[in-house]
């Protein structure tokens, strides 16, 4: 059986002899010389620093191409002190090559220690814990330790990532969003950066306007989730750069993002009111649009004063897909709470209010039918009354027309509700209703 380790190298593209040292420490920790697995294992660790040095295609600032070679190469190839050399590179203070955190920096020197315990044969216990814990720790943070000046290649990185003749579409993000994040950690890097790498993630049409794809949102997410620093940045040069419908399209199908908006008073407007729907000026909301517009309500990103607005100009752009795939209970109880379900409490009880919205909603057969999985959970949720019923008969008179897609899914929400289908049968009775054409009522 393998090792989660060895699967983990099969996956990887470093040098052959990192592989092989790697191989040797695996073999010795099968056989339990744990020691010698755990000093092989630093020995592979270094070799892979090694490798991205001598790898690496742009040289970091404050480096000539000879003094790279003489200061940073030269030494790290010396048959004798390569290890030695290799581990000063992560630790230089005064000019860096090597890009990491303090953190990242006090674990490297924990597991110096251990390679030095298994070196000179110190009496500190060396079990095959420490073995699975260093390679854990490889595992965890190997792509975390990057070659510093090395954005130039990064975007190189991404280019090939997203050709698709050079890089499966199922490829995982996560690889090169932790090698972006660990190359890219200061604000100004990220304004050099963030154009560079929407312009390589992207592809062209004829024009040279950008398309976007789920791959690109896939990245994004993986980004948005680990660099908050990204998030804003990324946010602003979408802003600034017209590409707010972009933006918009990201949140809805990764809706839990809109927490970045907060502060951007003109863009969470822009958003609500115009980029929700498919088009701007096309008034139907677009796929997950209402789970954005409930992430923004959570966040607390529109004002109080501005929902009845935000909830009149949503209605009528309303459609099943703007829930996604379908209603979650987080989302309707967000609704509910912000206020948006009393249009249609006004609407299926007959008040006034919203008769211009009736008009062009409910009254309306196509939108009652693109609507018809939140009008069913709208009625399931609500009390049986008598406008209401007054309301349903309205809508599907008897022996009439009436919206045919929303009609087979109200008759089975109410056949799973045998108290609503009897209040609706003694209400008729009590006030010599119209009977609603429900499949309940019918007497044929």
């Amino acid at each position: 059986m393998k090792l989660r380790f060895e699967k983990w190298l099969e996956e990887q593209n470093f040098s052959e002899g990192a592989y092989d040292v790697f191989e040797e420490a695996i073999k010795c920790y099968r056989a339990t010389a744990y020691r010698s697995a755990l000093l092989m294992s630093y020995v592979g660790f270094l070799t892979i620093i090694r490798d991205k040095l001598m790898e690496t295609k742009y040289i970091p600032k404050g480096y000539t191409e000879y003094d790279w070679k003489i200061n940073i190469l030269a030494p790290i190839q010396d048959g004798e002190n390569w290890e030695k050399n290799t581990y000063e590179k992560i630790k230089k203070a005064d000019r860096p090559v090597i890009n990491t955190s303090k953190e990242l920096k006090t674990q490297i020197d924990y597991w110096k220690d251990r390679r030095n315990d298994c070196a000179h044969n110190k009496r500190n216990m060396i079990t095959y814990s420490h073995v699975e814990s260093f390679w854990a720790f490889l595992i965890s943070n190997i792509d975390k330790i990057t070659v510093l000046g090395s954005i130039e290649e990064l975007i190189i990185d991404i280019e090939t990532f997203f050709d698709i003749s050079k890089t499966p579409a199922n490829e995982p993000f996560f690889k090169l969003s932790e090698k972006i994040l660990a190359t890219v950690t200061k604000k100004d890097e990220m304004i050099v950066f963030i154009p560079q790498m929407v312009d390589k993630m992207c592809t062209h049409d004829s024009t040279n306007n950008l398309i976007w794809d789920f791959r690109n949102y896939g990245l994004l997410n993986e980004l948005f989730l680990n660099s908050n620093l990204f998030s804003k940045e990324f946010i602003k040069y979408l802003d600034e750069n017209n590409m707010k419908q972009e933006l918009a399209n990201f949140l809805k199908l990764y809706p839990v993002h809109s927490k970045f908006l907060n502060g951007n008073d003109t863009l969470i407007r822009e958003i609500w009111y115009s980029f929700l729907f498919e088009f701007p000026d096309m008034p139907m909301l677009g796929y997950n649009s209402i789970s954005l517009y409930c992430s923004m309500l959570r966040n607390g990103l529109i004002p109080k004063k501005q929902l009845e607005e935000a909830s009149e100009r949503i209605f009528p752009g309303l459609i099943d897909r703007a829930f996604g795939d379908e209603i979650s209970e987080m989302d309707y109880n967000t609704l509910n709470e912000y206020g948006f379900f009393k249009i249609f409490d006004s609407i299926f009880s007959n008040e006034d209010k919203y008769n211009t919205l009736y008009v062009r909603t409910v009254h309306d057969f196509y939108w009652a039918n693109r609507c018809s999985d939140i009008i069913t959970k709208y009625l399931e949720n609500s009390p049986i009354t008598k406008d209401r019923v007054k309301f349903l008969s309205y809508l599907f008179p008897y022996d009439g027309f009436w919206p045919v897609e929303l009609r087979p899914k109200l008759d089975i929400m109410f056949e799973k509700h045998h108290d609503k289908m009897e209040l609706i049968k003694n209400l008729i009775e009590e006030y010599d209703l119209d009977i609603p054409d429900l499949r309940f009522l019918r007497k044929d």
